[in-house]
């Protein structure tokens, strides 16, 4: 691709993913604070105990394939029809594993009613299989405006289903309907606009290439995943339902805030950089400018989230929510180096070196016991 033509890509990428994301998050921070009104801190915190969970799954089912596809430049239809039937099939052992398991779960939480949540939402690990790879061209196409146009409507139709499940008195149950919704919506608007449907074919020789860049990522992920929901497993363990919905709460602020601007950079930097990998002038170039607006546009909404934190969550989803604002505080100023750590990881991707980035997590764990 020629470079004026990747650079035009390149901005508007990041036009629409900033344009989408806000959209997106602002239409979700709407519905969550209707939802936070209408539903209780244990109600989130029925959903938080399943974090754990749900992310060592997640990131079984993809295995790093993803990536792999994104990164790799000669793809072909038995390329993308390779990932899907991994990514779909490991999706159906999750799920299945996670269904027999639920009575585990929900003994070790002393929460009866998990049985039943378990089994219902990790439908959304399968939803999710199904459309990864229609997601995943259009990032490849450099198409956020699509992807983001689907984002958007997904995120409202399904919170308009939660906020009315709430308001009918459904509980938890009102957080799940929103996110199978979510799911399903998403993945008919992308096979509307995409129209991909794989092929009857699985290419051994696809599988191993993917696997070999894939495999590095899928430990890395691994360790990331069990570390990162370490605490919201004990929390749930330790004490109850209610306190590990205060901190599910304050990471949802944490998320809108921060979380979408390393989102906004991040989704577009990695097939971006993919694009020009074997040129190392100017991927040092465009990874610099990455560094430099990461910095400029984070750092200081960080630091604004974390001052305004008491008034804000008092004020938008009252006194029953207050003990959130020291954890919303803290976890904000944690989330400082987040997007510069996301793109020197990204340029590892580039260029194929997920063994550094398997590296790189071992090291990171291993210094923090």
């Amino acid at each position: 691709m020629p470079e004026e033509n990747l650079k035009s890509k390149a901005v508007k990428g990041v036009a629409w993913s900033f344009v989408g994301n806000i959209a997106n998050k602002v239409i979700q921070f709407v519905i969550s604070m209707i939802l936070a009104r209408l539903l209780t801190p244990s109600d989130y915190g029925l959903i938080g105990m399943l974090g754990f969970f749900i992310g060592i799954a997640t990131t079984f089912i993809d295995s790093g394939f993803s990536s792999a596809l994104i990164q790799y430049k000669d793809r072909r239809d038995e390329d993308y029809c390779t990932v899907f039937y991994v990514n779909f099939g490991m999706s159906l052992v999750m799920y299945g594993l996670l269904y027999l398991c639920a009575p585990l779960i929900a003994e070790f939480y002393d929460q009866p009613i998990l049985v039943s949540i378990v089994r219902v939402y990790c439908l959304t690990l399968v939803i999710g299989a199904l459309t990864a790879i229609n997601s995943t061209r259009l990032t490849i196409e450099l198409n956020y405006k699509l992807s983001n146009l689907i984002g958007t409507a997904a995120a409202f139709m399904s919170g308009l289903v939660g906020i009315v499940c709430a308001y009918s008195g459904w509980g938890v149950w009102a957080l799940i309907a929103q996110q199978l919704a979510a799911g399903v919506i998403r993945g008919v608007l992308l096979f509307y606009y995409v129209r991909w449907i794989p092929g009857l074919v699985f290419s051994i020789k696809s599988f191993k290439r993917f696997f070999s860049y894939g495999s590095k990522l899928l430990v890395s992920g691994l360790i990331h995943s069990a570390y990162s929901q370490m605490y919201p497993l004990v929390i749930g363990k330790q004490f109850n339902a209610a306190d590990l919905g205060y901190v599910t709460r304050a990471q949802g602020f944490n998320d809108v805030a921060a979380g979408t601007m390393n989102n906004i950079l991040g989704s577009v930097a990695f097939p971006v950089l993919s694009r020009i990998q074997d040129d190392d002038a100017k991927l040092l170039a465009i990874y610099d400018k990455y560094i430099q607006i990461s910095a400029f546009a984070v750092f200081p909404l960080v630091l604004f989230l974390c001052g305004i934190a008491k008034p804000m969550i008092l004020l938008l989803l009252t006194d029953k929510w207050a003990p959130s604002i020291p954890l919303l505080q803290i976890l904000s100023v944690g989330f400082l180096w987040d997007g510069i750590i996301k793109i020197n990881l990204n340029l590892l991707y580039v260029k194929g070196r997920t063994d550094l980035v398997l590296r790189l997590e071992i090291i990171k764990k291993q210094s923090r016991f």
